[in-house]
């Protein structure tokens, strides 16, 4: 109770479907019709129920089996999590991305509006929400374009070829989290509720790891959408 009630001040860097329970992307895969490999602990972008192949099963079914709940809640998550050689916390955290992420599809306004009332109740002000990605259409355009020595010729080539366009469809993006976040919380009928004064802002993330025409192509998409 102490703990609870102690401020919080900001959650920085938080990765939003990291953010989201376990449990959480195993009920909406259910609702979706997903398939989970058993073997694998992840779900299937290619098969939906009552199509699962082979070594598939639908997701709604695990809700009924507790032993392969508790196998994806682990796998999903941290929860009892032991490092071991050739599998370190850090990897493990983010290979679950990849194991539930055909269920983040179009539902990232949903999420938000669980992270921001989760941190209300915990006596968070202030989120960075790393919800935005500034990967691929915007990483095929650098690798289109290229990248010269002068760095202003690349920038009128990639305006050139529609990184404008891009940027407005991330722009909207921030402006749908946005119209999520106040009608899921109930901001616009209740604009002091705790959740509803929780400060929130969104994180354009740059993939650093690939090659540098690309990473010049998403930098440049995020100094133009903060502008």
């Amino acid at each position: 109770a102490f703990f609870y009630r102690m401020p919080k001040g900001a959650d920085l860097h938080m990765h939003l479907t990291g953010a989201v329970y376990a449990e959480t992307w195993i009920h909406e895969a259910a609702e979706d019709n997903e398939c989970v490999s058993a073997a694998r602990l992840r779900f299937d972008a290619d098969h939906h129920a009552p199509g699962c192949p082979a070594g598939e099963t639908p997701a709604g079914g695990v809700l009924s089996d507790q032993q392969r709940y508790d196998a994806l809640v682990d796998a999903f998550s941290m929860r009892a999590f032991v490092p071991s050689a050739g599998n370190s916390g850090h990897d493990h955290f983010f290979d679950t991305f990849y194991k539930f992420d055909v269920v983040s599809h179009g539902k990232d306004p949903e999420f938000v509006v669980q992270a921001v009332r989760r941190a209300a109740e915990q006596n968070e002000s202030y989120l960075e929400l790393m919800a935005l990605g500034a990967g691929s259409p915007i990483s095929k355009l650098g690798a289109q374009v290229g990248l010269d020595t002068d760095f202003e010729v690349t920038r009128q080539k990639l305006l050139q070829h529609g990184l404008d366009q891009l940027v407005t469809g991330l722009r909207n993006k921030v402006d749908d989290l946005e119209k999520g976040r106040v009608k899921g919380l109930g901001c616009d009928t209740e604009p002091d509720s705790p959740p509803c004064k929780v400060g929130v802002k969104y994180i354009l993330q740059v993939l650093r790891l690939f090659p540098k025409e690309q990473v010049f192509a998403q930098t440049m998409a995020g100094f133009m959408l903060a502008s």
